[in-house]
């Protein structure tokens, strides 16, 4: 096994050798250290006092030199007086400070001033290795880690301006709520003019959190931009990517020296919007399901998702088609969306309308509790304005029938989503999760036989004209089983055994209710107006006031 010399010897003859400044007034402790530092094949620079070591900074320029040793007590200035002054000028600099051995004032006083470590005379050789050592990586990670930082402002801004871009006629049809968890992310949002009529919208997520993701990320959208405008096919830039991701970047981290393997993947939604054809090609790989909705009527749909790009040699691409002669929106999130409302146990759509009818300051409040990039846009797909009675959804979920037994979790959710949307202490929210537990547990037992194969949809939308939330419970086949005779009946006059108390809830508890028989479904609708005062964001697993 390698002394710790030996290590100490290996870091000191790094690809580029270190550099280290010794300050002392005393010629024979001076000459020692040098001599002694050499032959560790370091590259020595000597100075008599602060003046002159400044002098020395000054020329061979602070950046080149990775460490500092300085005398304590030296005429004129002292070696904390000339750490002080080096630190001003890169505070980056680790610098080591050589106190007398029983000097404990003057130790405390260093180590509180900025050094990192202390050598008493007279030194040992070993110690001052292994301080010298120290003080060469300390000096290294740190300016890495500036340089690293200031890389990273530099490409937070210039992601932030690409989001910002609204130069394109169709960015009014877009809203776009973009946080990266670090100063810059692998999230990334792109539009691209293909001609008058027709706009390529890109949405992606390189996996990983790092500064490598957002350079992934600014290359792909490089390309992006560089294929189509050589008027290359969409398929044709998906096709180029998933083989550069899955053959080349992975089989050369395989192949080189790593300890690991750097795997880097793509989730990527292509929204192709085609105003003249009024119509929308979606190819999403691996974005969480986009939600598409009819906002006249409050009913939404969950898209389908394919593998990420670089997962698989070949990758699937099917492309889903959205008419766009109805007024519609196009949610799309990053999983960053997923991961939050998970921590908050709230609805994705739920997190979605917060940060996207919030200000700012609110929307802060919830980005406390993320912890990974969340970028979020939803696109009008109307053509022209939308128009009045928009409905905003704000809930979507799919049960089976297996899933009763769950029904306290589900309303649970149903009640925390609520909540963050409107004021948590609206007498109205329990009303309403007690009307949508009767309807689902109905949907569950009767509509899907408490058969796993079978599932139930339950929806909230909420439309700001009429301050109203229209939930929706969707059944398969035989729909639900609803005593339509009782529901007729005066529920005063039966017995407290034969009310039929979900129909009764359900009715009483709504403002208006239907049932569509063509698609079994019950609708209720709700007056619901949002909170005049910003709601408390929940805490992660923290209950409902």
């Amino acid at each position: 096994m390698p002394s710790t010399i030996q290590t100490d010897t290996d870091l000191a003859t790094m690809s580029k050798r270190a550099r280290v400044l010794v300050v002392d007034d005393d010629p024979t402790t001076l000459k020692l250290l040098r001599v002694t530092l050499e032959r560790q094949n370091y590259d020595v620079l000597d100075a008599r006092n602060a003046q002159e070591a400044l002098q020395t900074a000054k020329n061979t320029g602070i950046e080149n030199i990775d460490c500092a040793i300085l005398d304590y007590r030296m005429p004129g200035m002292t070696g904390m007086d000339l750490l002080k002054q080096l630190h001003k000028i890169d505070p980056s600099l680790s610098a080591l400070i050589v106190t007398a051995e029983t000097d404990a004032d003057s130790i405390r006083q260093s180590l509180r001033s900025g050094a990192i470590d202390h050598i008493a005379k007279p030194f040992q050789i070993q110690q001052l290795y292994r301080a010298a050592a120290k003080a060469v990586e300390m000096t290294r990670q740190q300016r890495y880690l500036a340089a690293t930082t200031q890389s990273a402002e530099q490409i937070g801004k210039v992601q932030l301006r690409m989001l910002q871009n609204k130069h394109l006629g169709i960015w009014q049809k877009i809203r776009v709520v973009h946080h990266p968890h670090h100063q810059a992310g692998g999230d990334f949002f792109n539009v691209f003019q293909l001609d008058h009529d027709r706009h390529l919208i890109l949405l992606g997520d390189i996996s990983g959190h790092d500064l490598s993701a957002a350079f992934v990320a600014a290359y792909f959208q490089g390309m992006a931009r560089g294929m189509i405008e050589n008027d290359q096919q969409i398929d044709h830039l998906l096709a180029l990517f998933n083989r550069l991701l899955y053959e080349e970047w992975q089989q050369n981290a395989v192949s080189s020296h790593l300890s690991q393997k750097v795997f880097v993947s793509l989730t990527l939604a292509c929204v192709l919007v085609d105003f003249k054809k009024s119509s929308v090609t979606l190819i999403n790989n691996g974005l969480p399901f986009p939600t598409h909705t009819d906002i006249s009527a409050g009913k939404s749909d969950r898209l389908s998702s394919d593998a990420p790009l670089g997962w698989f040699p070949q990758f699937d691409q099917n492309a889903l088609q959205l008419p766009i002669r109805n007024p519609s929106h196009l949610y799309l999130w990053t999983d960053g969306l997923d991961d939050l409302a998970n921590r908050l146990r709230v609805d994705p759509l739920a997190a979605a309308f917060f940060l996207l009818t919030r200000h700012e300051n609110e929307r802060l409040n919830l980005f406390e509790h993320a912890e990974d990039d969340i970028l979020l846009a939803r696109l009008d797909l109307a053509e022209g304005r939308a128009g009045s009675g928009v409905f905003h959804p704000i809930l979507h979920e799919r049960h089976h029938g297996d899933q009763a037994c769950q029904i306290d979790t589900f309303e649970n959710r149903w009640q925390r989503s609520l909540s963050l949307v409107f004021n948590p202490k609206h007498p109205q929210i329990p009303r309403i999760t007690l009307a949508m537990r009767e309807a689902v547990l109905n949907a569950l037992i009767h509509g899907c036989k408490k058969n796993a194969s079978r599932s139930c949809e339950v929806q909230a939308a909420w439309q700001a004209d009429n301050q109203m939330l229209r939930i929706t419970v969707r059944n398969p086949e035989p729909g639900f089983d609803f005593n339509a005779q009782l529901a007729r009946e005066e529920s005063e006059s039966l017995p407290l055994a034969e009310k039929h108390f979900g129909l009764a809830f359900i009715k009483n508890l709504s403002s208006k209710v239907r049932f569509e028989n063509e698609e079994p479904a019950i609708v209720m609708d709700f007056q619901l107006p949002l909170a005049t005062q910003p709601a408390s964001t929940p805490k992660t697993g923290a209950p409902l006031p």
